[in-house]
């Protein structure tokens, strides 16, 4: 099965004085998908994705004897650790010696641009040419993007290990998140690096931080623009064996159900036990989302709901 997926840009961390922006770059080879949103207790969400992280980038492929490799490891762990201090005190020295002969030079700025595009630029390229010639090395270095859905009540993202033996999803009630922007119900794949981690680890509570779905990239026309990028994945046969198309959970359908079933004698606001502020809409958009994943269902609850005295 091949997966297309376009992008434009990368998903980050923009951090300003008092505010900060997590942007997911959604996958343009989808429906356009958007949400802007505050989060209102950023440091559980931080340690939330980043225990998603865990599973996006875990590889437990190793032999039961694990002896040897922890040795290996021990011996990588301190290799680089010499390699490190070896570099810094060179660089350190460096710098000194260079700095004694007058001020930076007045392009540096120019020149780090310069240089810091070229890299990304090049390692791009890298990616592209590694995932069409070395698709299985390209899927083991890389992790793969995770699925983001924009629902009525919740948003989620799901993701498989590299090994392909783990499942993560990580919801996010929407009541944590404070509405500040377009929205747009839906799933999508979002751009994932190792990177990001790192971007996460700077959420901090004494600045507000927004969840932004960034819908930027369906107002443009990205091709040939720098930072439109499009991949095709041939994902592995094994990803396809346990579910074949998405569904609904049972339990969510019947519980649906029986509310539209009991409304018919007492009302629809008698079902509303949670105390919601607008029942009839969040019911509606929960028969939104079972719409857009089974269509007959939806359609068949809708025409419940309908179908109710007003």
């Amino acid at each position: 099965m091949n997966l297309d997926l376009s992008y434009r840009g990368h998903s980050e961390l923009v951090v300003a004085e008092r505010v900060a922006a997590l942007k997911f770059v959604p996958n343009l080879a989808r429906e356009r998908v958007a949400f802007d949103g505050v989060i209102e207790d950023p440091i559980r969400f931080r340690e939330a994705i980043s225990a998603l992280h865990e599973v996006v980038v875990g590889d437990l492929r190793f032999d039961k004897d694990r002896a040897a490799y922890e040795q290996w490891k021990a011996e990588q762990t301190r290799s680089e650790q010499d390699r490190r201090q070896a570099l810094l005190t060179q660089y350190q020295r460096d710098e000194l010696e260079r700095l004694d002969d007058g001020p930076p030079p007045p392009e540096l700025e120019v020149d780090f641009r310069r240089l810091h595009a070229k890299y990304w630029r090049e390692r791009r390229r890298w990616a592209d040419e590694l995932s069409r010639e070395d698709p299985a090395l390209f899927r083991h270095l890389v992790p793969c993007d995770p699925v983001a859905t924009v629902a009525p009540d919740v948003l989620f993202w799901e993701c498989f290990a590299k090994d392909e033996a783990s499942y993560g999803c990580l919801y996010a009630d929407r009541g944590g998140l404070r509405t500040a922007g377009d929205v747009r119900l839906g799933t999508t794949n979002v751009d994932y690096s190792l990177a990001l981690f790192d971007h996460f680890q700077t959420m901090r509570t004494y600045r507000e931080t927004r969840l932004v779905g960034d819908p930027s990239g369906f107002d443009v026309e990205v091709r040939g623009h720098g930072n439109h990028r499009e991949q095709k994945i041939d994902l592995p046969p094994s990803w396809l064996r346990v579910n074949h198309k998405p569904g609904v959970a049972r339990r969510e359908v019947r519980r649906l159900r029986a509310i539209l079933h009991q409304a018919r004698t007492t009302g629809l606001a008698a079902q509303n036990r949670e105390g919601r502020a607008d029942f009839p809409a969040w019911l509606r958009g929960k028969i939104a989302y079972v719409t857009m994943i089974d269509r007959p269902k939806g359609e068949a609850l809708l025409a419940e709901l309908d179908a109710l005295p007003r």
